[in-house]
């Protein structure tokens, strides 16, 4: 975006993002649990352990969730195009030396929290990241207009 200061914004995942896949393996479970009528047992616990262990799995993968932090650096020169500006990639917080970004997509805008896709291009691949104003107020505004 043209105009929009260099800001950097921290990115995570959401908080109820857990309860909810927790909630789908536990309704799931139970779902199979009340099918054991019209089955056999065996198959409906399978069923239960299943969509519990798919739900550890889920939980697990989503504690592990990228973390990192993106910014756009409105003096940097951006490729292929004759405005200045581009977005940069941080897998940790802290890092130094961020990562080119080919481009950034809003795919749903909730005002107080965004779900961006990152496509880092080459090996970096594809990345879904959430931004939410409470993880830094003050500059939510300005990350926003970039």
């Amino acid at each position: 975006m043209r105009n929009a200061p260099s800001v950097a914004f921290p990115a995570g995942r959401l908080p109820w993002e857990g309860a909810a896949l927790t909630l789908v393996s536990v309704a799931a479970a139970v779902l199979w649990g009340f099918a054991a009528p019209a089955w056999t047992s065996g198959v409906a616990a399978a069923g239960a352990v299943g969509s519990a262990l798919w739900g550890c799995l889920a939980w697990g993968a989503w504690r592990r969730s990228a973390g990192g932090r993106l910014a756009w650096d409105a003096q940097a020169p951006a490729s292929g195009s004759d405005r200045s500006g581009a977005w940069f990639w941080f897998d940790a917080v802290g890092a130094l030396g961020g990562r080119p970004v080919r481009s950034v997509r809003v795919a749903l805008d909730a005002q107080t929290w965004v779900l961006v896709r990152l496509s880092l291009g080459g090996a970096g691949g594809v990345r879904w990241l959430v931004f939410q104003r409470q993880d830094d107020p003050a500059w939510w505004a300005d990350w926003r207009r970039a």
